[in-house]
């Protein structure tokens, strides 16, 4: 899709808008996609909020706690596949 696309949509008397498929496609968004509004160079910016707050793996490291000895790759597989089994999400 051209960045510079254009369309039209109406103000609904609720203050709704309907966004186009061809925008809502070209970002992926979604039914239920959140959105932020700016005022911005007088029009509106839509951006879509992301569903958790940006973070890095340093601030999560060990926010999950693991009371027990340390698992090996091999045996965190076969948990990982026993539990994909179980809820019928087997690959190959």
């Amino acid at each position: 899709m051209d960045e510079h696309a254009m369309e039209v949509t109406v103000v609904t008397t609720d203050g709704e808008i309907v966004l186009p498929h061809v925008f809502r496609d070209a970002l992926n968004w979604g039914p239920g996609t959140r959105l932020s509004l700016e005022l911005a160079h007088g029009g509106l910016l839509l951006k879509e909020v992301p569903v958790f707050a940006p973070t890095s793996v340093e601030a999560l490291f060990g926010s999950m706690r693991y009371a027990g000895s340390a698992l090996s790759i091999e045996n965190m597989r076969t948990a990982v596949k026993r539990d994909a089994l179980q809820r019928g999400r087997a690959g190959s």
